[in-house]
């Protein structure tokens, strides 16, 4: 199986990325052009442009789960060796007035918050990859539709003979 059929792009994902602006008819032209660009060759809808793409994805995902379970592991130890070993630091807050009480507490509650969250990026890195595949295959193909809409034209000689700049004004005399 291809793995442009895992990640092949739908009008519903189009719809998702617009950011509230509906055109008509933009959607269908660029699932045209996505569907030209495929029978042409082209190289970012390749199985291993797609691949590698996702590889790099995939990668970042993981270590940034693993760098933020480490940071809340770090806090975890930190907040259980203030809560057990050092004394409590009470103080006020001058402005609101607001008594502060400094035991651990505050870093064993962020830290054990911080690794929920990680074990759920963990759970849910599948769809995220997905998504995040799909939006950047989105944004390269239409790099490559502004890239080949602004292509320049050959312009014609009567139009370059008007964008030629002509001197006005004070000439050298001949020596």
């Amino acid at each position: 199986m291809s793995i442009y059929i895992k990640y092949k792009i739908t009008k519903a994902d189009l719809l998702k990325r617009n950011h509230g602006i509906f055109i008509e008819n933009v959607e269908e032209a660029f699932l045209n052009f996505i569907s030209q660009e495929r029978k042409a060759g082209n190289k970012i809808l390749s199985d291993e442009y797609i691949a590698s793409t996702e590889r790099k994805i995939k990668r970042s995902t993981n270590i940034n789960i693993f760098v933020l379970s480490i940071l809340g592991l770090f806090c975890l130890f930190l907040g259980l060796y203030q809560f057990l070993y050092t004394e409590p630091l009470i103080g006020v807050n001058l402005y609101t007035q607001f008594p502060l009480i400094s035991n651990g507490s505050i870093e064993i509650s962020g830290s054990i918050l911080l690794l929920l969250a990680c074990g759920y990026s963990y759970l849910k890195r599948k769809d995220v990859l997905e998504r995040l595949v799909k939006s950047h295959l989105i944004d390269a193909l239409k790099k490559l539709k502004r890239e080949k809409d602004n292509l320049s034209i050959a312009q014609s000689k009567k139009r370059k003979r008007f964008k030629q700049s002509y001197k006005v004004g004070n000439k050298k005399p001949p020596k």
